[in-house]
């Protein structure tokens, strides 16, 4: 599992990436972060995560969930473009 840390393009077109969590203390995942992550299904956001950059998770053809917890409130053009195969986002009930 890989976990992010806050750097943008920190993952950018790691193959070996399956399944992600956004660490604690992170409240931004940056431009590219994730972006070509080909293997990627799995998406954890941590409560304090406020914004979804850009192009975030663009490329991730195999992502098929994304949770978040709370507190996004800004998703950026293009977060998720390119995930073809998205088919559940799961938002807490205390998410803003």
């Amino acid at each position: 599992m890989a976990v992010y840390s806050g750097r943008d393009s920190q993952f950018m077109d790691w193959h070996g990436v399956v399944e992600a969590v956004v660490e604690s203390g992170v409240e931004s995942v940056g431009w590219g972060a994730f972006d070509g992550c080909k293997n990627l299904t799995l998406v954890t956001l941590g409560e304090e995560v406020k914004e979804i950059d850009w192009a975030a998770f663009i490329r991730c053809s195999k992502l098929a969930t994304v949770t978040i917890e709370r507190g996004v409130t800004k998703i950026g053009d293009n977060a998720f473009k390119g995930c073809g195969n998205l088919k559940e986002v799961r938002v807490s009930r205390t998410a803003e």
